[in-house]
């Protein structure tokens, strides 16, 4: 499963992505299954083909995703957790969970460092401990 191409520019990565936005709720080297995504609402989009293809006006920069990194966008757009994605893409994708599971994770906290999406804290029904998203 070829999960991983992001254009800009024409190239397949940026030398120094820029850092993570400052609402981004979730360490990337913590970045887990129960992660909740979201879209940068400021990214403009459309399908092209097979692939998305989107802008971010403010910062002057554009994207392409391929077929199955659209598919995972699109599933952002539903706000769903990093679990929820890879199950829909191993029920539509001949891909293993490790796979899946390295792949989009990979996928996403390179489209986090380029502010194309966020990862935000999902807390389970029953916690009880502190919250993640304003410290009580």
């Amino acid at each position: 499963m070829e999960l991983y191409c992001i254009w800009h520019n024409n190239n397949i990565v940026l030398p120094h992505p820029p850092p993570p936005p400052p609402h981004t709720q979730v360490k990337l080297d913590e970045l887990g299954s129960s992660s909740m995504l979201a879209r940068n609402e400021d990214i403009i989009f459309t399908e092209l083909d097979d692939a998305i293809v989107m802008m971010d006006v403010d910062e002057g920069r554009y994207y392409e995703l391929d077929p199955v990194a659209a598919r995972v966008w699109v599933l952002v757009g539903e706000r769903r957790t990093m679990r929820s994605i890879c199950d829909a893409l191993m029920e539509e994708y001949d891909v293993s969970a490790e796979i899946c599971e390295q792949d989009t994770r990979e996928f996403v906290r390179t489209a986090v460092e380029m502010r194309i999406m966020r990862a935000e804290a999902h807390l389970e029904v029953g916690y009880s401990g502190p919250s993640p998203l304003n410290g009580t």
